[in-house]
């Protein structure tokens, strides 16, 4: 019995079931005398529900998570994309993305968790996040989130300090080696100012591709709100449709009532007097006896 192997038990396990689970394990550390084990389980935090969703993607689903973001990986690292190829890049990565969270709805429903848009979102976030940042990817690769991810503010967002899977190190970029047919650079700049500027450049690289993948994201938002949007007012149009059939409905049902009401009202007149007719034929049939 290991911290790694209990991390594997509760975030496999279902989230409502967390703190029982956790506390179950707590007691078996206990039990076999390893306290300091007890306590690191102890420490564990119960993850947020879309956190909790995208640990089971990645236990579950590990390939299809994988192959999303090595898309990132595949926009993060192009300095340029051909307007087919990118085109191809992002249809692939909706795709993927698409299915994931269908998968992250049949998960919840296996473990009879609510998927809400809020609880999808939070999904959607920590996809967007590994896609667009590779610390980020590695973080959900490791299947131990606690809390979803955003952009930046990876602080804490890991059951455990370290992780199966450990985060990418950035790295400066290699220099590029020189080749015997290279134009030698001139005496006059200094070898330090050239790969000052080297280095410059290749900066402004990985910044220009981290922002034109957080351009994308923000593309598939707003065309997600937009789609939600329409989705809205649609269901407005068909409330208001069926708001006014049932008025119309209520209406005839008042007319309806109403015109029964009369009819009750004339029986119970025509009862009342047959009533008295009865009453008064046997009085005088009683007169005549």
């Amino acid at each position: 019995m290991d911290l790694q192997s209990v991390v594997d038990v509760l975030y496999d396990g279902p989230v409502g079931g967390f703190v029982k689970a956790r506390d179950e394990q707590v007691a078996a550390a206990k039990k076999s005398g390893n306290l300091a084990l007890a306590d690191e389980i102890k420490a564990l935090r119960r993850p947020a529900t879309g956190a909790w969703l995208v640990n089971l993607l990645v236990r579950r689903h590990g390939d299809e998570v994988d192959a999303l973001l090595a898309l990132g990986d595949n926009l993060r690292d192009a300095t340029e994309l051909a307007a087919e190829d990118l085109r191809t890049v992002l249809a692939d990565r909706r795709e993927r993305e698409a299915r994931l969270l269908d998968l992250a709805r049949e998960l919840a429903t296996e473990y009879d968790a609510a998927a809400t848009q809020a609880v999808l979102a939070e999904v959607r976030a920590c996809l967007e996040a590994g896609l667009s940042d590779p610390d980020a990817a590695e973080i959900i690769r490791s299947g131990q989130l606690v809390k979803p991810l955003g952009y930046g503010g990876f602080t804490e967002a890991m059951a455990t300090a370290s992780s199966t899977t450990k985060k990418r190190a950035a790295r400066p970029r290699p220099p590029q080696p020189e080749t015997a047919d290279k134009a030698t650079p001139p005496r006059s700049v200094a070898p330090a100012k050239l790969r000052a500027a080297r280095e410059r450049v290749a900066k402004a690289e990985r910044q220009a591709a981290h922002a034109r993948a957080k351009a994308v994201a923000a593309e598939e938002r707003r065309q997600q709100a937009v789609a939600n949007a329409d989705e809205t007012r649609d269901d407005v149009a068909d409330l208001q449709r069926f708001l006014a059939n049932r008025q119309t409905d209520l209406k005839m049902a008042e007319r309806n009532a109403a015109a029964a009401e009369r009819a009750h009202a004339d029986a119970q007149r025509k009862a009342e007097a047959a009533d008295a007719s009865l009453t008064a034929a046997q009085q005088a049939l009683a007169d005549l006896t």
